[in-house]
């Protein structure tokens, strides 16, 4: 478990809503098929949200790439998790955020993540909450260039319409897009939708997630 002094600068600031996020996470990436041995990269890693489950789901011959632009908590998961998992590591973006990273030099919009076209298997975006529509959109494009071809991305969303507007907590106000755009940012990146699962903040339950759980597959060719 992280350091509270790190838990308390992300959206799961307490100990077991770290773990109860990490178990959604793990959830999602079964909703999209993810398999022991494959290639697995998470936009905005964190201190391991994600990275600290797949641990007991990704097989040796599996790969666990994890990209932030947090430093600390890229160091954190580098000194913690890479030792006693040498299939899993840790890199740091140089974008700039005004409270994680106020030294970091490129806009998030500017993104260019340090992996090959076409070499991912799964991709995974679900640290959204301090993007904008605009930082969100950029980072999926990039997920969908990595991937390769029939390959998973599984991100969250908050998409909203004329019956949902209302009721969307104003914290998530600056990420949240409506569906049009969430269909032209997926093709944009050659991302083919396969299932959106509403998410709690909607007021419905049984939901996956307290956002909206978008599934695509990327397009072949």
């Amino acid at each position: 478990m992280p350091p509270r002094r790190l838990l308390a600068r992300t959206s799961s600031p307490l100990p077991w809503e770290f773990a109860a996020a990490g178990r959604v996470s793990l959830e999602c990436c079964r909703l999209g098929g993810l398999r022991p041995g494959d290639r697995f990269l998470d936009i905005g890693s964190g201190v391991g949200r994600v990275a600290i489950p797949l641990t007991g789901y990704l097989a040796s011959g599996g790969t666990y790439i994890g990209v932030d632009l947090w430093p600390e908590g890229i160091a954190w998961c580098t000194k913690t998790i890479t030792p006693r998992f040498p299939n899993f590591t840790f890199r740091y973006l140089d974008l700039h955020h005004d409270d994680l990273n106020p030294s970091g030099h490129d806009p998030i919009t500017d993104v260019r993540l340090p992996v090959d076209d076409g070499t991912v298997d799964f991709v995974m975006v679900v640290a959204i909450n301090h993007l904008s529509a605009q930082e969100l959109q950029a980072l999926v494009r990039e997920a969908g260039r990595v991937l390769r071809s029939g390959g998973t991305y599984v991100g969250t969303w908050f998409v909203v319409d004329d019956s949902t507007r209302a009721v969307l907590p104003s914290a998530y106000a600056r990420v949240a897009c409506d569906e049009s755009v969430m269909g032209v940012t997926l093709a944009s990146a050659h991302l083919d939708l396969r299932a959106l699962h509403p998410g709690s903040w909607r007021g419905v339950e049984g939901t996956v997630s307290v956002q909206d759980v978008v599934i695509a597959r990327k397009a072949d060719g």
